[in-house]
C-alpha cells in the first residue's frame, strides 16, 4: 500500500506590536494569513488558514505552489518588506496541509480570473 505524503509549509509567526499578539503569515500561498493572541493559538489557527487556503485552491482549480524552504524564505526580501516582518522577533513553524480541517480563521486570496476577494474556507465558492 503506497502512503501518501502531506506537504508541509512554512508559517512565520510575528510578534503584532500594534495590535499585541502574533500575525501569522505563509509566504509560499499568497493572501494566506491569520492572527492570534498567542503563540498555541497562533499554531492552531495557522493549520486552519493553511487548510482552508488549500481546500479553497483545490475547489477553484487554482494551482497550489511548492512549499520553499526556510532559506529561500529568510532571502525574499519582498516578503519581509511587503508584511514588515522582522526576522529577529520572528518564529518559523512547520505547519502540515490537512485536509478537512474546520476553518475558523478564513483567509483571503485574489481569484485570479476575475482578480476579485474570495474567502478561503472549505465549502465557500
Amino acid at each position: 500500500m503506497a502512503t501518501k505524503t502531506v506537504a508541509s509549509y512554512i508559517a512565520i509567526l510575528a510578534p503584532d506590536p500594534d495590535a499585541g499578539g502574533y500575525a501569522v503569515f505563509f509566504p509560499d500561498l499568497p493572501g494566506c494569513v491569520t492572527q492570534a493572541e498567542d503563540l498555541t493559538e497562533a499554531q492552531t489557527m495557522a493549520g486552519e488558514a493553511l487548510s482552508g487556503w488549500i481546500a479553497s485552491a483545490v475547489a477553484h482549480r487554482d494551482p497550489i505552489p511548492a512549499p520553499r524552504p526556510l532559506d529561500a524564505i529568510r532571502s525574499d526580501k519582498g516578503f519581509a518588506r511587503e508584511n514588515d516582518v522582522a526576522w529577529r522577533d520572528a518564529i518559523a513553524v512547520l505547519i502540515p496541509a490537512r485536509p478537512g480541517l474546520t476553518n475558523r480563521s478564513p483567509c483571503r486570496t485574489a481569484d485570479s480570473a476575475s482578480g476579485a476577494n474570495r474567502t478561503a474556507a472549505p465549502g465557500v465558492p
